[in-house]
């Protein structure tokens, strides 16, 4: 609708423009009424300028669209009321485009705070990190792995091993590694697992951190009830013979 509005409008001032010079070259040709040619003439140039405002009217309402879109302008509005139809139509179109845009945008900022708060909550680790060793991401479970209030880049982790920070920087993709911890809560095994992310052309490692110092627990412990049986069972092995003896002699 819009385009057809704006194509007729075009259509019309290119007809009168054309139909006013075929006039104007005739009166000047033709020598009859040279002050009609002269108004003929000035009508023509006044034509242009209208034509080239019009043109330039559009193009400059696009382009103030588009700037205020990339800067994120929520405040950007244009009057639905008082102009022309076709501009009319224009500034409804681009009303429309722009609600839309700030709807996604909202949408997008909703997610990423639900993400962010389902990140917080979750019990392992994550942190993430650009090639210059700067920590763009980081959790609470993370955080609390490592003691740090506050994780802004790898070179704090020299406060807990001096070893992390290049151990982290030299992991690549895909890779896991075990590594331990000690520090006022004790000894803990983590266990580290790394991948990469591209962000706006930007390479990202990230790592997630789990504590298996329980599961390691759990295993030893099974390990020792374990091997309790079975020492349990080669004593009673090694006692049943000697019972039968003591049974026999006491009898």
């Amino acid at each position: 609708m819009l385009l057809n509005q704006m194509y007729r409008n075009i259509l019309f001032r290119v007809l009168s423009l054309t139909l006013t010079s075929l006039l104007t070259c005739w009166l000047f040709l033709s020598e009859k009424n040279m002050s009609l040619a002269l108004i003929t003439l000035g009508m023509l140039i006044l034509q242009s300028g209208l034509l080239i405002h019009y043109l330039n009217a559009t193009n400059r309402k696009i382009a103030f669209f588009f700037d205020a879109v990339k800067n994120e302008d929520s405040s950007l509005h244009f009057t639905e009321k008082g102009n022309t139809d076709s501009l009319n139509e224009l500034h409804r179109s681009l009303n429309r485009v722009n609600e839309l845009i700030q709807e996604t945008r909202l949408e997008n900022i909703r997610q990423e705070q639900f993400y962010r708060i389902l990140m917080e909550h979750a019990s392992t680790g994550i942190i993430a990190y650009d090639e210059k060793g700067f920590v763009s991401v980081s959790n609470a479970t993370a955080r609390k792995i490592f003691g740090l209030e506050v994780f802004t880049h790898l070179n704090q982790l020299e406060r807990v091993d001096g070893q992390l920070p290049d151990l982290f920087r030299n992991m690549v993709t895909g890779e896991q590694k075990l590594i331990t911890l000690t520090n006022e809560r004790g000894t803990q095994q983590i266990s580290v697992k790394s991948t990469k992310y591209k962000q706006n052309d930007k390479p990202l490692m990230i790592l997630s951190f789990q504590d298996i110092g329980g599961e390691l627990d759990e295993k030893e412990i099974e390990s020792w009830i374990r091997l309790i049986r079975v020492m349990t069972h080669e004593i009673m092995n090694s006692i049943a013979p000697i019972t039968s003896l003591s049974e026999t002699l006491s009898s």
